[in-house]
């Protein structure tokens, strides 16, 4: 269930989401009014985005990954940010760095692979990188 609290009223007020998501959730990034998350899960992935101004959620499809970029484990390394005006995922695994834009806000297939990176050595975590590079 969500729930807005309003500091006018003082109040919670249920704002009608009764979808549960068990798994593991991104830091939210705010883009065109809305906080979006990445959601991984055992019953699949979603982007799950809360408007502030209709107080309701939506949820969409992220970029298809391959088997190789990305499994349920990989959540802690992935980030959520925004690029140029376009909501962007990093994908940070043990030997590399993918970085995907979509194109066309809320539109699955405009999911876009902007660059994939390999990790050096001596670098202990790309996902710092991505999120300070990206925003």
């Amino acid at each position: 269930m969500g729930e807005v609290y309003t500091l006018g009223t003082k109040s919670w007020e249920n704002v009608g989401y009764t979808r549960s998501y068990f798994g593991k959730l991104t830091s939210p990034t705010y883009l065109n009014g809305n906080l979006h998350w990445f959601h991984g899960g055992c019953l699949g992935n979603i982007i799950l985005s809360f408007d502030f101004s209709q107080e309701s959620f939506q949820n969409f499809l992220p970029p298809k990954f391959s088997a190789f970029e990305f499994s349920y484990s990989d959540i802690p390394h992935m980030s959520m940010s925004v690029l140029r005006g376009h909501l962007c995922l990093c994908l940070a695994n043990p030997d590399s760095m993918t970085v995907w834009v979509m194109e066309e806000y809320g539109v699955q297939e405009s999911w876009k692979k902007l660059v994939k990176f390999r990790k050096a050595e001596r670098c202990s975590t790309l996902n710092y990188v991505c999120t300070q590079w990206i925003t």
